[in-house]
């Protein structure tokens, strides 16, 4: 998928985390240039990756 700004790319990302109880955070160590990377931050595992 693309995005028309980081902001719609991130709150696409973490709603579709949230609706799925999980949630989604930017990784700022592995984040830098045009790539975002972001992580699953709970206990249990994620079933997506992005």
């Amino acid at each position: 998928m693309r995005f028309a700004t980081r902001q719609d790319e991130t709150l696409h990302i973490k709603d579709f985390a949230l609706v799925q109880g999980k949630q989604a955070l930017l990784n700022l160590k592995l984040t830098g240039g045009t790539a975002n990377m972001y992580v699953c931050s709970t206990i249990t595992k994620c079933s997506f990756e992005v």
